[in-house]
């Protein structure tokens, strides 16, 4: 296999992985909010912290593409994006919480910046647009984490 279909498969599975982190994070919004017994101003309150700390992502990716490029933004943030659902998974504290929230924003705003740059570049090399499919990846991501959601909660997990 030619080196730019392997990078625009791996790409894609980042693009997968990305959409199925981020339907298991809002597929779980309400379990949240009934383990910590939130009302909707306080979770209202408490995911104020994504806008926040994605801006602050933002800023940062920049610098961390034009540093690195687009490769070890995308696997460091696709790493510690995973690693902070496990983080928000495992907390009592609501403050710990807000802080596992943030750092999931924070790596979202990473990946997707970084993700979505490496695609133009991908894209350069074939003779149509193919953008759309890693978006589509992306959202077949999404529907198996929610699918995936949907077990563990069903599963009591």
């Amino acid at each position: 296999m030619e080196a730019i279909k392997k990078n625009r498969l791996a790409l894609g599975a980042f693009f997968f992985i990305y959409g199925f982190n981020f339907a298991t994070w809002t597929s779980r919004i309400p379990t949240i909010k009934e383990v910590f017994n939130l009302n909707d101003a306080q979770l209202g309150s408490i995911l104020m912290i994504m806008p926040v700390s994605s801006i602050t992502g933002l800023a940062v990716s920049g610098w961390m593409v034009s540093k690195f490029e687009n490769r070890i933004p995308i696997v460091a943030s696709t790493i510690i994006l995973t690693l902070s659902l496990l983080f928000i998974a495992s907390q009592h504290s609501v403050i710990m919480l807000v802080v596992g929230i943030g750092l999931f924003a924070f790596f979202m705003r990473i990946l997707n910046i970084s993700a979505n740059t490496q695609s133009l570049y991908v894209q350069k090399f074939f003779n149509k647009n193919i953008v759309g499919s890693f978006h589509g990846l992306w959202s077949l991501g999404g529907v198996c984490g929610v699918l995936f959601s949907t077990l563990m909660v069903k599963n009591e997990i």
